[in-house]
C-alpha cells in the first residue's frame, strides 16, 4: 500500500472537527470523522483538552494508517507561517499560543508537517477545487461564530488586488459604525435574542431558560439543536428532554435542518409525542445526511420509521412526561 494520510482539521468558534484524508485522491476516510464542542470564549485548558480528545480519538478511528501530517483551518486573525494564534475577539484565551507545538505534543506529527490555513481560505479553495475549476473567479462567504470569506482570482487564491479587500478578509469591514461579524454571526443572533427576551445564551446551563422564553410567546412546543449531541425539546406543559443522535455516515450535510422540521410537523400530524418528536427529526437528519444530494431519494416515511428504531431511546423527560 503507497497511500499517504493526513488529518484535516477545523478549529471553529464552537467545536473541533477532524477527519483522515488520503492524500493521492483526497478522499476523507469516513470512519474517521470526529467532532468535540467546545466554545472558543473557555480557557486555554479546556480548548487544548478538546484538541486532545478530538485528534486522539481520530488517530485511534485511523487504525493502522500512518498520518503523515495535519491540515488545519483557523479563524483570523492567526500566523498562519508561524502558527501563533493572533485573534482578541475569539480564543482570546491562547493568544500568543504557539499552536503548531502544542498540536505536535498532542500528536507527535513533526511541527514542519502541520500547516495552517484561514478556515474560510479553506472552504472556498476546497468549494474550487471540488467544482472542478469551472470558474476563474470565486468568492466563497461562511457564517457561524464567526464572518468568513475567501477570494479565488484566476484559480489563485488572493488576499489583496481589484476587487479584494486588504488580507482578503470581511470579518473587520466597517459596518454601522462596528464591523460586519458583529450583524451576520452567532453572536449577533445571541445579543439580538438578549435583547428580545432578556436570557443570555451561555451554553447547556441555559437551555432550560431559553425554552421557557420561547415558549412564553405562545409556542407549544420548543427544539433547540445541539448539533452532534442532539437535540433538546420543551413543550408548554412543562415536558423537558434532551435526546441524542445515532450514529449515522456523513455524506453531505445540506438539507438536515429542512429534514429535521420536516419530520417535526410529519411527528405533529402522526400524534408524537415531545421526545418521539425529537428522534423522528435526528432520523430525518440522519437519512439526509447520508445522501449525496439535496434531498435524499432514500427519504420515505417507511424509512424514517426504520432508522427511528435504530436511535437510542429518548430517555426520561423532566416535569412533565412528555412522551
Amino acid at each position: 500500500m503507497n497511500e499517504k494520510y493526513a488529518i484535516g482539521v477545523d478549529i471553529g468558534g464552537s467545536h473541533i472537527a477532524c477527519q483522515v484524508v488520503e492524500l493521492g485522491s483526497s478522499s476523507p476516510v469516513g470512519e474517521t470523522y470526529t467532532e468535540v464542542k467546545i466554545a472558543e470564549n473557555e480557557s486555554a485548558q479546556k480548548i487544548l483538552a478538546a484538541w486532545d480528545s478530538a485528534l486522539g480519538a481520530c488517530m485511534q478511528k485511523a487504525g493502522a494508517r500512518a498520518i503523515t501530517g495535519l491540515g488545519v483551518a483557523m479563524p483570523s486573525p492567526f500566523d498562519f507561517i508561524k502558527g501563533i494564534a493572533m485573534a482578541e475577539h475569539k480564543f482570546a484565551s491562547i493568544k500568543g499560543m504557539n499552536v503548531r507545538a502544542e498540536l505536535h505534543r498532542l500528536t507527535g506529527i513533526d511541527p514542519s508537517r502541520i500547516l495552517f490555513t484561514n478556515d474560510a481560505a479553506g472552504f472556498g479553495m476546497g468549494a474550487w477545487s471540488l467544482g472542478g475549476g469551472n470558474a476563474r473567479h470565486l468568492i466563497g462567504v461562511t457564517l457561524g461564530t464567526g464572518f468568513g470569506a475567501c477570494f479565488i482570482v484566476d484559480g489563485c487564491y488572493a488576499t489583496y488586488g481589484p476587487g479584494v479587500p486588504i488580507g482578503g478578509e470581511l470579518w473587520d469591514y466597517p459596518f454601522r459604525g462596528r464591523i460586519a461579524e458583529d450583524f451576520v454571526s452567532t453572536r449577533w443572533f445571541e445579543e439580538k435574542f438578549r435583547q428580545i427576551t432578556g436570557v443570555a445564551i451561555t451554553g447547556d446551563e441555559s437551555l432550560a431558560r431559553c425554552a421557557d422564553a420561547l415558549l412564553s410567546t405562545g409556542l407549544h412546543r420548543v427544539f433547540i439543536s445541539l448539533g452532534g449531541d442532539g437535540v433538546y425539546a420543551a413543550d408548554y406543559q412543562g415536558g423537558r428532554i434532551k435526546v441524542p443522535c445515532g450514529t449515522a455516515k456523513m455524506v453531505n450535510t445540506t438539507g438536515c435542518g429542512d429534514a429535521f422540521m420536516a419530520a417535526l410537523a410529519w411527528g405533529w400530524l402522526e400524534g408524537l409525542g415531545l421526545g418521539e418528536a425529537a428522534r423522528a427529526g435526528l432520523a430525518a437528519s440522519a437519512i439526509a445526511m447520508e445522501g449525496a444530494e439535496t434531498i435524499n431519494p432514500e427519504m420515505s416515511a417507511a424509512a424514517l420509521r426504520r432508522r427511528l428504531d435504530l436511535l437510542p431511546p429518548a430517555g426520561p423527560s423532566e416535569g412533565r412526561d412528555a412522551l
